[in-house]
């Protein structure tokens, strides 16, 4: 069950790793590249959907009976039929500046349903208290991987020039979420119903992720005090998130076999 939680738990990451990459490409940095990201998420979302749904013995995980579950996921589906043609348009190499207004709006609509169905499949593992535990310590860990690529798709969209006071507000939110639940993960939060890092292999793990963000913090600061960046320091800021994102998700399997 903890592998159907991480896996629906990524599908978060998921909604912002296409919108970041459609972003980025829209924008002219590393186009080619982030054309082939946001191709390659979107494949995989479509696919976890259907085997969340449906089960899989590739993922390794069996068709879903909760009826609560199955309600979320069926919504979720809804949503994405609509967002995945998007995404295709925006990942074609001429790009569509109309797709990307539409998708600034539809991917945290998207994002916030996923986050429902992953609650539900929470909600489902919950059956004692310590089994409580580990999944809540497993749903925080399995957000901050979507945190990482928000972050850098709030930085593309500000620089869109669609509605950037909207979206720095939006970055500062994403940026005060990560910061304060990597800090839970460390040392508990009673208020969250959330231990402290239960080895110190895992607390070694977040070490490092705090590491790698902080890298990331002084462009992201540039971009939420309102001055501008360049292009190539966007571009370094997605290449960072890349490498946080990585020990982030290692620091999720970590949780997924405790």
């Amino acid at each position: 069950m903890t592998l159907k939680l991480n896996e629906a738990g990524r599908q978060r990451m998921l909604t912002q790793r296409m919108s970041k990459a459609a972003c980025l490409a829209q924008l002219g940095v590393d186009a080619a590249l982030h054309r082939k990201i946001a191709q390659d998420a979107a494949l995989r979302f479509g696919l976890v959907l259907t085997g969340l749904q449906q089960g899989s013995a590739d993922l390794g995980f069996e068709a879903e009976t909760s009826r609560m579950v199955l309600i979320q996921l069926e919504k979720t589906e809804v949503l994405w039929n609509r967002f995945a043609p998007l995404v295709g348009r925006l990942s074609g190499e001429a790009g569509d500046e109309s797709a990307l207004a539409a998708l600034r709006k539809s991917n945290v609509r998207l994002l916030k349903q996923m986050d429902r169905s992953v609650t539900a499949i929470q909600s489902e593992m919950a059956t004692g208290v310590e089994f409580s535990q580990q999944a809540m310590a497993l749903n925080v860990a399995g957000r901050q991987r979507m945190l990482t690529q928000k972050a850098i798709k709030d930085m593309c969209m500000v620089m869109s020039g669609i509605d950037p006071e909207a979206d720095r507000k939006a970055l500062r939110a994403t940026v005060a979420e990560f910061e304060n639940s990597l800090r839970d993960l460390r040392e508990g939060s009673p208020a969250r119903s959330l231990i402290a890092a239960p080895t110190w292999e895992i607390d070694a793990q977040l070490e490092m992720v705090e590491g790698l963000w902080f890298e990331l913090s002084p462009i992201v600061q540039t971009v939420m005090s309102g001055d501008d960046i360049s292009k190539s320091d966007l571009g370094y800021a997605a290449f960072i998130a890349e490498a946080v994102l990585a020990e982030m998700n290692n620091a999720v399997r970590m949780y997924e076999k405790l």
